[in-house]
């Protein structure tokens, strides 16, 4: 800890002001650019991150629609997921259904969505990846 008392403190940051050198505008030339990476990088990660977690929300609640009304064809389904996903853009999220009977005899369907994303940053390179996430859904239950 210093024992500056609070008249060369004051001084100090003074002459901190009344310098005109270059110092400190080369300092921000080489450090802004990673900032501003930095920055947009944090942005897209989120937008991403939010992108798959709507995905998973749609699918859930188009799982709901089709365990109230087993009767949904997968065009049906298809268009209650990309409503539910309006908001993110025309991004394509493609829906698969299949049925099957479980060891007990009940109807299930497994809905499966893919989506891919992307993380674009500046003077970085463009990353992208596929997340695909299923659920089961009983239409019948057997006895």
């Amino acid at each position: 800890m210093s024992n500056r008392s609070g008249c060369d403190i004051v001084r100090a940051l003074g002459r901190f002001i009344a310098c005109r050198s270059a110092a400190t505008a080369v300092e921000f030339a080489l450090v802004f650019p990673l900032l501003v990476v930095l920055l947009f990088g944090t942005f897209a990660v989120g937008w991403s991150m939010h992108c798959i977690s709507s995905v998973e929300y749609a699918l859930e609640q188009t799982s709901r629609a089709l365990q109230l009304d087993p009767t949904l064809n997968l065009a049906s389904l298809q268009a209650l997921l990309d409503k539910d996903l309006d908001d993110l853009g025309n991004q394509p999220v493609k829906l698969t259904m299949a049925t099957a009977k479980d060891t007990y005899g009940s109807n299930v369907a497994h809905l499966t969505v893919t989506y891919t994303y992307h993380i674009e940053v500046p003077l970085v390179a463009k990353y992208s990846d596929t997340i695909t996430r299923t659920s089961d859904v009983f239409l019948t239950v057997s006895n």
